[in-house]
C-alpha cells in the first residue's frame, strides 16, 4: 500500500473498505473487489479476504488515473 510503510497497515491511518470505496466511486462493492484483484485499485487484501485502502492510495490507483484521463479527454 503506502510506500512509506512498506505495505503494512498502520494504526493511525484511516482505511476504506470496499463498500466505502464503492460509494466514493459510484461502483458496487463487487466491482471494487474485482478492480482490487486486478490491481486497478491500490489496496491491501486482509487475511479474511477483505480489501482496504487509504484515500492516498486510492487517488494514485490506475483505475482513477485512467478514469480522470477519459473524463478530461477532448473530442477532436
Amino acid at each position: 500500500m503506502d510506500a512509506n510503510h512498506g505495505g503494512f497497515m498502520t494504526p493511525n491511518t484511516k482505511y476504506l473498505n470496499t463498500q466505502q470505496i464503492g460509494r466514493h466511486l459510484g461502483l458496487a462493492a463487487k466491482t471494487v473487489r474485482k478492480l482490487c484483484n486486478n490491481g486497478d485499485i491500490v489496496a491491501k487484501k486482509l487475511a479474511g479476504g477483505e480489501w482496504r485502502t487509504t484515500q492516498e492510495d486510492l487517488d494514485r490507483s490506475p483505475y482513477l488515473r485512467n478514469r480522470n484521463r477519459r473524463e478530461h479527454a477532448t473530442l477532436e
